[in-house]
């Protein structure tokens, strides 16, 4: 009998023993698993257009942005590695990837990511894109990113500043599209004292007769992205020729300043990077993706403005700087 009980409180001491270590298991056993999955990074994924260098640029930006202390890690793919059937394990790996959020380096990017991945309206971001309304067709009230743009009513602020002297400016365009602009252009310029002349020139050949026909009437001649104007020995062209008749021309980047130009908005492309990663990890983290300018400076190229005997103030003006 001592013996019987002995084996039962044996028995049963076993059994509860090992039934709360079957239960500990079963509970917390694929807690560590668990743990360490939640714990992991999610990913950013980053669809670069092309292999060049101003996207390079801006994509070392991207990687500046606090993305490592927040928790995620950054996932790259170039567009031009994934050309025609290719371009369908691109979309499966995007697809399969389970990122928190998809960024669209350059204009090819950004229309596949909006037309073609499998991608919620919610995760898209994009950057460095001119015009990003025209690229998808759409209205971009609602759309994370920043935009190569420059609002012109800032640029205006800004060549006001600088060249108070400016009282008129030629716009030179081409294409159709940019009609638009150049209207809206003659009334936000109206208001800081400056008028706006339209140079309208169907095709390059014209551009000569149309320049020669209005630098009377100018002051400045201000170029614009436009690809019926726009190449590097039509631009070295223009800009001679407006400081033979004594015009500072303005341009919107580097080249611009490098080929004579008075003025240029030259934008930072690493710092443009940047800036839309720190937008995309408050988007994250609180929900919020705010408008935002592209980051740049107006470049003065005191050379040229010597040797056009331009009026150049001597303040400093937010945003710009003498040229390097």
């Amino acid at each position: 009998m001592k013996y019987r009980i002995l084996y039962k409180n044996f028995a049963l001491e076993y059994f509860l023993r090992y039934f709360i270590v079957f239960m500990l298991i079963f509970i917390f056993g694929t807690a560590p698993d668990s743990k360490a999955e939640k714990s992991g990074p999610s990913s950013v994924a980053i669809i670069v257009s092309l292999k060049i260098r101003p996207y390079f640029d801006a994509l070392e930006g991207l990687k500046k942005a606090p993305f490592k202390q927040a928790g995620f890690k950054l996932t790259v793919f170039f567009l031009d590695d994934y050309k025609g059937k290719s371009r369908e394990i691109l979309l499966k790996s995007l697809e399969n990837g389970k990122f928190s959020q998809f960024i669209a380096i350059g204009p090819e990017a950004m229309r596949f990511i909006w037309n073609e991945a499998p991608v919620r309206e919610d995760l898209r971001a994009f950057t460095m894109v001119l015009h990003p309304e025209n690229v998808i067709e759409k209205n971009m009230d609602s759309f994370c990113g920043i935009p190569l743009d420059i609002p012109f009513q800032k640029q205006v602020e800004i060549i006001k500043e600088l060249a108070p002297g400016i009282k008129s400016i030629g716009i030179l365009y081409g294409q159709k599209s940019n009609r638009e602009f150049v209207e809206k252009a003659g009334k936000i310029a109206a208001d800081y004292g400056i008028g706006i002349v339209s140079l309208k020139a169907q095709t390059r050949s014209d551009i000569p007769v149309v320049l020669s026909s209005n630098w009377g009437k100018i002051d400045s001649l201000f170029l614009i992205p436009d690809r019926v104007i726009i190449s590097e020995s039509l631009v070295k062209y223009i800009i001679k020729e407006s400081i033979l008749n004594k015009v500072p021309a303005i341009g919107y980047n580097r080249f611009f300043y490098e080929s004579g130009a008075a003025i240029a908005f030259v934008l930072n492309y690493h710092d443009i990077g940047e800036k839309t990663g720190r937008l995309v990890l408050d988007r994250l983290s609180r929900g919020l993706c705010p408008k935002a300018l592209p980051v740049f400076k107006a470049w003065v190229n005191m050379r040229v403005a010597r040797t056009l005997n331009m009026e150049i103030t001597g303040k400093p003006v937010r945003g710009a700087k003498e040229g390097p």
